[in-house]
């Protein structure tokens, strides 16, 4: 597969060669060679650019990817903790989700950055009674112990219940 790639690349890259080539030779004009000239540049230049995107948005791709997959590993890290609060089991019931929500986060600091300083994250969390954000500072113990310090269960209505560390 890899040869037949490189000969692809070869025969394209001499059929362009070849074309540029007898294009400047055929034309007489200077204004036609010029015109031609700036088409192959173009080209050339329409190539360097796409190889530079794909690997730019390759690299953020799996960075991306990457950062999900922490992410949906500390969610499921505080859910046993989350499980066993009584504010989270007395509102939201036996939990069927828990999902990290920065949104969430970001518009109740907006609203009340005083409270929630030091907190640095925010899930969204969904049982059989109701929803609501677990906002708190996440605290990192080791490989996938994740626990939430000074939190707080803000429920759809905007009651807000603290969570017991």
């Amino acid at each position: 597969m890899v040869l037949l790639s490189y000969s692809y690349r070869f025969i394209a890259n001499f059929m362009l060669l070849a074309a540029v080539y007898f294009g400047l030779s055929f034309l007489a004009k200077y204004e036609q060679r010029a015109i031609l000239a700036i088409l192959v540049l173009l080209y050339v230049l329409l190539g360097i650019g796409g190889a530079l995107v794909a690997i730019c948005c390759g690299c953020g791709g799996m960075g991306y990817y990457f950062f999900q997959q922490g992410i949906q590993q500390a969610a499921a890290a505080v859910q046993p903790q989350l499980q066993a609060d009584p504010a989270i089991m007395e509102h939201i019931g036996n939990l069927e989700k828990v999902s990290v929500d920065m949104g969430g986060l970001m518009s109740e600091v907006q609203k009340n950055p005083q409270r929630h300083q030091g907190r640095n994250m925010a899930f969204k969390v969904k049982g059989n009674k109701g929803q609501g954000i677990v906002i708190g500072r996440l605290d990192q113990q080791g490989p996938g112990q994740a626990r939430i310090g000074e939190g707080e269960l803000i429920m759809p209505s905007g009651e807000m219940f603290p969570l017991t560390p």
